[in-house]
């Protein structure tokens, strides 16, 4: 994911649902970059 202005953004995110009988769950990956910290998450 860019910017308008064509820098990436601090937090990617990547979601993804998978099924399993009549329950949907939902992958969630990010990546933080070296100028964004992640706390209590």
């Amino acid at each position: 994911m860019q910017r308008a202005n064509g820098s990436m953004v601090p937090l990617p995110l990547n979601c993804w649902p998978s099924f399993s009988g009549n329950e949907t769950y939902v992958s969630i990956e990010y990546a933080a970059s070296s100028m964004f910290i992640c706390e209590m998450l």
